[in-house]
């Protein structure tokens, strides 16, 4: 079963929010009323190494939140937990005196409703082995007829809402990671190879590059693919793009096993490098020849006819990947791209399977399906998890180093609004695609109010978002680019509705508020522009 949500290695106020909100554990989250970690607590202590080591060895790893119930609310009833215990560094010591590998962890500490709670994300071990018990956990030191937690030896995985010791059956993914590991190595020196011929690429003078072949390959590992797309000249635009058009083509998907989408996650990351070198390079046939190529692969559970449910996985990973894409397009701003994107000519109206139009955006109709097949996760009283889609968006472009790869190592403008560490501006162009996607098929079909929206990005610090809208009303051409020959009475009247449709949305999170229109300009754009 796919993840439920987006398991990132974020540890913020908007991370703890999403956790507490879900109120129920999983494969990939344990809640914890209480943890004494001193010296004295040696049964939390052995509990921690336990979950710790589990999550280590379980595929993206996952969360522990201590301080609150099994329903994610906070444990009113315990005592409350000791945040100088909660010490990244000594917690790390705590591990590593029973394991053998490298577990890697971050933790960060809240406050919520006047009591401490503190975030523990491992991340799968760092060298891609096993973590394996070094010693046995005795409840009492020295005398295990007390009782023992695990056994010196032991690999420990995270099972449904259990860490349990590794069967037969569980191998298989434990030593995954370090198969990938084990391939990339073998392609080592192929890949040295490709690294020199693409640096003697570029080397080479402008007139014979057209005769160089491109040396992009599907089959390359990501890092390289990269560096291979990257070293693609204009004058072999055409060639690339009909190399994509035959991987897409030839991509498998089989509606008898529709969850089992890993070539077609392969290819579609692929897809979003060039897309991202496309708009980067400002070229429009790189792009539409990659949004070709993504809607092909949408097509394929519809034209299979899978059903809402059977089509998910592809739906969820192509509109993850197609919002982390508007992320670039956004910092970029290449407003006709991210309508392309938004609303694809060839592909927008989404039909359903009786052959009717239903949703104006594809974005629309991924946010749906996913969340009818239950893989954007859900909240505690049945709600879908707001935002899902925006999460796992940000989880592609950390995967994908291409599309955040104009971000890296840029200094961060610094808000009064946000601690350092929840500066994220890939998370804000991502919210704000959100909102653009948004307002766009409303625009394309106000008479279905808020059907066509689903707006993910009131999920988060409206902060994140409210400076595109702010610009969006201050910028007539950016307003011509993205819905050519709409009437600034039909960007106001989308504006308001979706502000209200947003801050309806806002309301399932703790903070609750979302409104764009507040704010002076927004405010002075909707009224003047609208009739009350």
């Amino acid at each position: 079963m796919a993840e439920q949500f987006a398991v990132d290695g974020q540890v913020g106020a908007e991370k703890l929010d999403e956790l507490l909100v879900l109120g129920h554990e999983n494969q990939h989250l344990d809640y914890k009323k209480y943890w004494d970690l001193s010296k004295a607590g040696v049964k939390h202590r052995l509990d921690l190494v336990m979950a710790v080591a589990a999550f280590s060895n379980t595929k993206l790893g996952g969360y522990i939140v201590v301080g609150v119930d099994g329903n994610g609310s906070t444990s009113h009833d315990e005592p409350i937990i000791d945040v100088a215990q909660f010490d990244e560094a000594d917690i790390a010591q705590i591990v590593r005196s029973y394991v053998s590998g490298l577990p890697a962890l971050t933790v960060k500490n809240h406050e919520v409703e006047g009591r401490p709670i503190s975030i523990i994300y491992v991340a799968p071990s760092a060298d891609r082995l096993p973590v394996i018990f070094l010693k046995d956990g005795e409840l009492q030191p020295g005398n295990p007829k007390a009782g023992v937690k695990f056994r010196r030896g032991q690999v420990y995985v995270r099972k449904g809402t259990r860490c349990v010791p590794a069967e037969h059956a569980d191998w298989s993914e434990v030593l995954s990671r370090n198969n990938d590991s084990v391939r990339t190595e073998a392609r080592g020196p192929l890949n040295d190879v490709l690294r020199r011929l693409l640096a003697a690429a570029g080397d080479t003078d402008a007139g014979s590059v057209a005769d160089l072949p491109v040396a992009v390959d599907f089959d390359q590992d990501l890092d390289i693919f990269t560096e291979a797309v990257g070293a693609v000249r204009p004058s072999q635009y055409g060639e690339l793009r009909r190399l994509l058009r035959r991987r897409v083509r030839s991509a498998a998907w089989d509606v008898k096993t529709p969850w089992e989408i890993e070539d077609v996650s392969s290819v579609v990351d692929r897809l979003l490098v060039i897309g991202a070198f496309g708009i980067r390079e400002e070229s429009d046939d790189l792009v539409d020849a990659v949004i070709d190529g993504l809607t092909y692969l949408y097509r394929m559970p519809i034209n299979e006819r899978a059903g809402e449910r059977g089509g998910a996985m592809v739906w969820r990973t192509i509109g993850a990947g197609v919002a982390a894409l508007g992320g670039v397009a956004v910092r970029e701003d290449a407003w006709s791209v991210v309508r392309r994107l938004a609303l694809p000519a060839k592909f927008c109206p989404v039909p359903e399977e009786h052959g009717e139009p239903e949703y104006m955006s594809w974005m629309r109709h991924a946010v749906t399906m996913a969340a009818r097949a239950e893989v954007l996760g859900y909240t505690s009283n049945g709600n879908v998890l707001p935002g899902g889609l925006v999460r796992f968006a940000r989880q592609t472009a950390s995967r994908v180093a291409a599309l955040s790869a104009d971000v890296r190592n840029a200094p961060e403008v610094l808000s009064s609004e946000f601690e350092p560490s929840d500066q994220d501006r890939i998370l804000d162009s991502i919210c704000r695609f959100d909102y653009l996607w948004c307002v766009l098929a409303y625009m394309a079909d106000s008479s279905s109010d808020i059907h066509q929206t689903m707006p993910g990005f009131a999920a988060f610090y409206q902060q994140r978002t409210v400076p595109i809208v702010i610009e969006l009303v201050n910028d007539l051409e950016m307003r011509n680019l993205l819905s050519p020959g709409a009437s600034e009475s039909e960007w106001a009247g989308a504006i308001r509705d979706l502000d209200d449709v947003a801050s309806r949305q806002a309301m399932q999170i703790n903070w609750g508020h979302w409104k764009a229109a507040a704010f002076p300009p927004v405010e002075r754009f909707v009224a003047e522009n609208t009739t009350p």
